[in-house]
């Protein structure tokens, strides 16, 4: 569950707040793209989450090096996104190959297991639109629908393959 660019972070947050006080075992898991840590509200969350010392928090970065607008370095650079979370207080994790599940599942196993009092961060390199004609690497996929025959085609090597 998300909502509004920047707000997803917060609320599970908050979730991971509300769980802790009430002494469940539960974990909280959010998704979010390298553009959207643009956003302010982001980095309050981030604070606020290691102040917390909340172990049960997930933050998982699709790290494609792209926003809507273009790369997230001429926005704002990001190259030492997992340096700048650790200095937060976050235990960070990088996958060289976000679209590999295996080692996602993984990744996440080992995140989850740690009960170290730090928030925690997973940061997948992805390329944007993998595997789509006319979208991997397309800034504009975050509104563009493949083409019928782009779709066709991408059903079609999936299928030799």
């Amino acid at each position: 569950m998300n909502g509004s660019l920047g707000h997803g972070l917060g609320v599970a947050t908050g979730m991971a707040i509300g769980l802790a006080r009430r002494q469940v075992d539960a974990c909280v898991f959010v998704v979010t793209g390298d553009g959207e840590l643009q956003e302010g509200a982001n980095w309050e969350a981030i604070m606020l989450a290691a102040q917390h010392r909340l172990d049960n928090l997930h933050l998982i970065v699709d790290a494609n090096g792209m926003s809507m607008l273009g790369s997230t370095e001429s926005a704002m650079g990001q190259s030492n996104l997992a340096q700048q979370l650790a200095a937060f207080g976050w235990s960070v994790w990088t996958v060289s190959d976000g679209h590999d599940p295996n080692l996602l599942a993984m990744t996440l196993g080992t995140m989850k297991a740690e009960r170290n009092a730090k928030p925690k961060a997973l940061i997948a390199q992805t390329i944007k639109g993998h595997g789509v004609p006319g979208l991997e690497g397309n800034p504009l996929c975050h509104m563009l629908d493949p083409t019928p025959g782009a779709f066709d085609a991408l059903l079609a090597q999936e299928m030799q393959a």
